[in-house]
């Protein structure tokens, strides 16, 4: 199968504006692209995917020889990302398993990124259950936990078969999950052809996940007809969430048709209108004509929303026309108006003239205003003339004006020069304001240049300066050359900046070549046991995440280690989630002491997060001790919130006690999440006792808030008289935040002593009503 380039057009576009070739993007279409691409894909070198040579597709280290470092070497910016789409484009789709594996690795995020989306989405078109496989075992790694893959499959597989999508949507096991699947396929129905279609299965779902389906889909549709959905609002009932989307959907038709947005958000009633919406639509409406917008204003109501619409017009028409934006604010009649208009015009001003609009700054009344539009003014005008602006705060400012002033110009001038912001720091007298200027200064050269900085700070700095630039600059120095960073660390004194630029190293080099780190930590003289130890410990977590096999292998080398015990036990935790036979097996062949036991305990506990049946079943094959029964509640807990059903039916082989009782209430829980229906049923046929006491006082505390009837037909079963005045008391204050009348009629049928009946009495009449009540919270 071909891959569709307009699966993954919005991905490749997303990435262009988001590096800077907006230009290139604006101005390639799908079909030229995929011409582009056809014609890299003669220099793309596939081998390891079609099944010949180069690196291991299931190669857990990233090698630069591996085609995707090949294109990473050779290529750069949009010429990368069009290489990566041009491999996804051969790949077989039986071998993109192999291709997403090694890709994981990619140390370009962008890349990563991209090439991943491209893949899942080609595969969810040619295989979408294989596809979703795959990518709901990368959303529940123990570590790294990736929900996009999932987002992706679903986003693509709904663009064909929405119905299918949606139905295997809902059958996802976690709570987490589901709920992300389900709006990825409403998304993408919503920018469908039938947008009606995902608002009715949104309406269809319970709970808080309504509110959020809906939103979802209001915001897709919005972003391709927005007209469509504005008028579709008579679907919400829920006035909260209906401001929320006629919100959204009149700032994505102010993109369009500002004109049009403006007749939208004022045929909204006064409840349903925002600041925002007319703020949003009054921007582009001065962008495009702002004669237009002045004119337009007097249909805004006065107040806030007038006032954004004031400020929107007066600073997106002085980015056009400052002089005559300006004009229009002094002929405003209403002072807090001509104020505001004052402010942005002269403010946006200063991107084109700063110096003209500090001429003009003395005109707004407001100190503060004042002081913030001179701080954004100073700014732009070391943006255009970084000289002549020093020399005018030099001159014009002292105090106050003069640090906020001083600050604005030498964070540009760091942006753009940073030798410059140095060299003038550097002859500041010693204080607060050149503290806080080397320390602007140093955080904008160093990623830059690190070593210059370094350099920098050592001649120039000391005391505390010093310490606090260096340690930042490290951080950048070891990111881009570790080797020079460990070098640099060798020579320096002992102490905290040391200490932590080792750790830094240690971790940096781990990324790198492992054997060498733990080599070089190991090597290192004068540091401190807690650094050598923390640094170990970080460099083995981060072999257990990739090569836990290998990291189990090296780890018999640091028995004497202090960090073996913690770094053994998230060893088998990260083998645990990749390979649970493996890792099983490796920790029982452990000696038989405490280190043995906390790796067992991480390594089941690994295990039952993704596979609690698998966990329960290894269980069962060892020892019967208090750590085992201990583990037997860890997976139940972890059981309940993937399938509470089935973790209900292992609770009686748990050990009675409390502990067991706790786990009858927790399963409730969870159960209780999904609907009362299903608990309750279970509920039934539990046996009297704390047992079942412990899940009907969850079931009174879940349905407290919504049933408080039902909630006390219930906790009127519960055995035990604490628990069940515990519950009396919950559903009570319930129903009195309600209406204390149907509280106090409810307590008159209830049996009780006549302490308990005046306890709860004197709880009804102490219970504050319920503040403005939010209505249909949960419903459309």
């Amino acid at each position: 199968m071909k891959f569709s380039f307009n699966a993954v057009w919005p991905t490749l576009l997303a990435f262009g504006a988001g590096m800077g070739g907006a230009y290139f993007w604006a101005h390639t279409t799908p079909a030229a692209l995929k011409e582009t691409v056809e014609q890299t894909n003669s220099t793309v070198r596939l081998a390891h995917v079609a099944g010949g040579g180069g690196s291991s597709p299931n190669s857990k280290t990233w090698s630069t020889e591996s085609p995707l470092g090949q294109i990473m070497s050779a290529s750069t910016g949009a010429e990368r990302i069009l290489a990566a789409a041009a491999m996804v484009d051969q790949t077989p789709v039986g071998k993109l398993a192999a291709l997403i594996e090694q890709s994981r690795n990619c140390p370009d995020d962008k890349l990563r990124q991209s090439l991943m989306d491209m893949a899942y989405a080609k595969w969810a078109a040619a295989d979408p259950q294989a596809a979703l496989a795959n990518a709901r075992a990368a959303a529940t790694k123990r570590y790294d936990k990736d929900p996009g893959p999932l987002k992706q499959v679903f986003g693509t597989w709904a663009a064909t078969d929405p119905q299918g999508a949606l139905a295997a949507a809902k059958k996802m096991d976690l709570t987490s999950l589901r709920n992300d699947a389900v709006n990825s396929v409403l998304g993408a129905m919503a920018q469908g052809p039938d947008p009606l279609g995902a608002v009715a299965a949104a309406k269809s779902l319970a709970g808080p996940q309504r509110s959020q389906a809906l939103r979802n889909v209001f915001d897709n549709w919005s972003t391709k007809d927005p007209a469509a959905a504005f008028g579709a609002l008579n679907q919400i009932d829920n006035q909260s969430l209906k401001s929320d989307f006629a919100r959204s959907i009149v700032i994505n038709m102010s993109n369009q048709d500002p004109q049009a947005a403006l007749a939208m958000v004022r045929s909204l009633p006064p409840g349903l209108q925002s600041v925002d919406a007319y703020a949003y639509t009054f921007s582009h409406m001065a962008i495009q004509n702002p004669a237009t917008a002045v004119a337009s204003i007097d249909q805004v109501p006065a107040g806030p929303m007038r006032q954004y619409a004031v400020q929107a017009v007066a600073a997106d028409w002085a980015d056009s026309d400052p002089q005559s934006a300006i004009a229009w604010a002094n002929s405003l009649t209403s002072p807090s108006e001509r104020s505001t208009a004052l402010f942005y015009s002269i403010r946006h001003m200063s991107g084109s003239d700063p110096q003209g609009a500090i001429a003009q700054v003395g005109s707004i009344a407001n100190a503060s205003q004042r002081a913030t539009a001179i701080s954004d003014i100073m700014s732009n005008w070391a943006d255009n003339n970084p000289t002549s602006a020093l020399d005018w705060v030099e001159k014009n400012t002292t105090g106050a004006s003069y640090d906020n002033s001083i600050n604005a110009v030498i964070t540009k001038i760091a942006a753009n020069d940073p030798t410059m912001a140095a060299d003038y720091v550097a002859k500041m007298p010693d204080g607060a304001a050149r503290a806080r200027l080397i320390n602007t200064t140093i955080n904008a050269w160093s990623p830059e240049d690190p070593s210059a900085a370094l350099a920098w700070a050592n001649q120039n700095l000391s005391g505390t300066d010093l310490n606090n630039s260096t340690s930042r600059i490290l951080r950048d120095l070891i990111g881009t050359d570790p080797m020079a960073g460990a070098a640099y660390v060798a020579q320096m004194p002992d102490g905290p900046t040391r200490n932590s630029a080792i750790l830094t190293i240690a971790n940096t080099l781990s990324k790198q070549d492992l054997n060498a780190s733990l080599d070089w930590i190991d090597g290192m003289s004068n540091v401190p046991d807690n650094t050598k130890r923390s640094a170990v410990k970080n460099i083995m977590n981060t072999w257990a995440e990739v090569d836990p096999a290998g990291a189990a292998t090296r780890l018999q080398s640091l028995a004497d280690n202090p960090a073996y015990a913690s770094v053994l036990a998230s060893v088998a935790a990260n083998w645990a989630a990749s390979d649970p036979s493996s890792a099983l097996q490796w920790v029982e062949s452990l000696p038989d002491d405490g280190t043995r036991t906390n790796a067992l305990n991480r390594t089941i506990s690994a295990i039952a997060n993704t596979d609690p049946a698998t966990a329960w079943k290894d269980l069962t094959t060892l020892p019967n001790t208090p750590e085992r029964s201990s583990l037997m509640l860890t997976v139940v807990n972890d059981w309940s919130r993937q399938n509470p059903g089935a973790a209900a039916q292992m609770l009686p082989q748990l050990p009675a006690g409390p502990e067991r009782t706790a786990a009858y209430s927790s399963v409730a829980s969870m159960w209780l999440q999904q609907g009362p229906m299903g608990a309750s049923q279970w509920i039934n046929t539990l046996t009297t006792g704390p047992e079942r006491d412990a899940a009907v006082n969850s079931l009174v505390v879940s349905q407290g808030q919504t049933d408080p009837a039902t909630a006390l037909g219930w906790a009127s079963t519960i055995s035990g008289d604490a628990t069940r005045m515990n519950a009396y008391r919950s559903v009570m204050v319930q129903m009195a935040r309600k209406n204390p009348g149907t509280a106090t009629a409810a307590l008159q049928k209830l049996q009780l002593t006549d302490d308990q009946r005046k306890t709860l009495s004197d709880l009804i009449a102490k219970t504050p009503p319920a503040q403005a009540p939010n209505p249909d919270m949960y419903t459309n």
